[in-house]
């Protein structure tokens, strides 16, 4: 229901903006993102979207996938944007693994359902940003965006844990 409702989204922004979506649509990706989310429709939907705005994305469904891809030495990415919420693993796995093997990616985290204390204990184990998947792509965009350029630091996030940055 989630994705359909993005879905939806995508198809007017591209006709809106006559069969391109609008601002930023780059032939040549400068930056690599990696999107870790156990739906493969939202996955299709994000690397659709994101690539549209020049950024090269890498799709990952699980989380070990990911982590073995990043840990295994020449391979990098400029962020990663990770769902909170898998069958078996979650985000917050993700960053503590990274964390442990001192890789300081900057990490967004998306769940359409995180309270405040899930929030909160995210941007504590290094999460530079959490975005909801019902604010939309525009949002999942934006936050992608600040996030490659303007990583939170731990006394932003020390300020107020439970306000959004983005």
């Amino acid at each position: 229901m989630q994705v359909a409702k993005l879905f939806l989204e995508f198809e007017r922004c591209f006709a809106e903006n006559g069969g391109t979506l609008g601002l930023h649509h780059s032939k040549s990706p400068s930056r690599r993102v990696a999107v870790v989310d156990d739906s493969i429709d939202m996955r299709k939907l994000l690397v659709e979207y994101l690539s549209w705005y020049g950024l090269e994305v890498l799709s990952f469904g699980k989380v070990s996938d990911a982590l073995d891809f990043l840990l295994s030495g020449e391979n990098s990415v400029d962020l990663i944007l990770c769902d909170l919420n898998f069958p078996e693993e979650n985000g917050l796995s993700l960053i503590q693994a990274l964390r442990s093997h001192r890789r300081n990616i900057p990490i967004v985290l998306m769940s359409a359902f995180a309270d405040c204390a899930t929030r909160c204990q995210l941007y504590e184990a290094g999460a530079v940003a959490y975005v909801n998947k019902t604010d939309g792509l525009a949002k999942i965009l934006g936050t992608v965006q600040q996030s490659m350029n303007a990583p939170l630091t731990t006394e932003e996030k020390k300020l107020n844990p439970f306000q959004v940055r983005y």
